[in-house]
């Protein structure tokens, strides 16, 4: 199984000795509504040498009124071949925020399978810092044959599972990695027609609060297991974390990955669901 994290330095060497460690480059990078950015044509302009673009919201179901919710083995395996992407790549994501989307690609990945792949540690922008190469345009990979099928080490569950969960007095604890202010329902939300506030029960662990606001990269493993404490994660129990739309929540379990804790699902529809909903809300 690859490393979780890779430094730039680290990619360097093995750009430059692609026999003794090939790789395979992805950016994943995604843009809320709001922000107005445009990732593919800023990908266009300038990105990592012969990396490919991971498109969350085309990665998805495609009829699923519910924002890049996950697609099924088939459909997965069906835009990675595109991407020409094989079962035996070491795939390397990134993005231009740091960890904000790239790690819903490395969980997406993780989820069907496969095992050899990392994030690139502070993105984009760390890539820039060490006088990383970039090019332009959109490369045409030849159509690979990638297979995918869903393991039992990561999960996803159901708006439906957690509201049982929670009427029976079962339900795991609940990670939140949206904003506080989001969490406690003072920002208004990104998605119009949602409803402000948090699930019942849940606790917040902005996402931001895992990356070193200087470097972008993410705080070591014994700072976050610290952060987690403190936000009353129980080690002992098995977690769900969540977001606004099942991304940022990648991001948390990777953090709690680097901490050894893997028993932890992922709540895919994420507040874009539960605040469309009828559900409980907290304030």
């Amino acid at each position: 199984m690859a490393d979780y994290l890779v430094t730039a330095q680290w990619l360097k060497a093995a750009l430059a000795d692609e026999a003794a460690h090939p790789v395979k480059l992805v950016e994943a990078t995604f843009f809320l509504p709001t922000m107005n950015r445009d990732a593919l044509a800023e990908f266009e302009e300038s990105h990592l040498p012969d990396a490919v673009f991971f498109d969350i919201d085309a990665v998805s179901q495609p009829d699923n009124p519910l924002p890049h919710m996950l697609p099924t083995p088939a459909q997965f395996a069906a835009e990675i071949s595109k991407m020409g992407i094989k079962n035996s790549d070491h795939i390397v994501i990134y993005d231009r925020s740091a960890l904000f989307s790239s790690a819903r690609a490395w969980w997406m990945f993780r989820y069907y399978g496969h095992e050899q792949v990392s994030i690139l540690d502070g993105g984009y922008a760390g890539w820039l810092a060490t006088g990383g190469q970039t090019e332009t345009g959109i490369p045409t990979p030849a159509i690979s044959d990638f297979t995918a099928k869903a393991q039992a080490e990561f999960s996803a569950v159901t708006i439906d599972e957690i509201a049982s969960m929670i009427e029976a007095g079962t339900c795991p604890q609940i990670l939140d990695a949206r904003a506080s202010d989001r969490f406690m329902g003072i920002a208004k939300e990104p998605r119009p027609g949602l409803r402000s506030g948090h699930i019942p029960g849940a606790i917040n662990v902005p996402l931001s609060d895992l990356l070193d606001p200087e470097t972008g990269m993410v705080k070591p493993a014994d700072t976050l297991k610290q952060i987690f404490d403190k936000a009353g994660v129980n080690y002992d129990a098995p977690a769900i974390t969540s977001c606004g739309s099942g991304v940022t929540a990648c991001g948390l379990i990777l953090g709690l990955a680097l901490t050894g804790k893997n028993d932890v699902s992922l709540y895919d529809g994420s507040w874009s669901e539960w605040g469309a909903s009828d559900q409980p809300i907290a304030p």
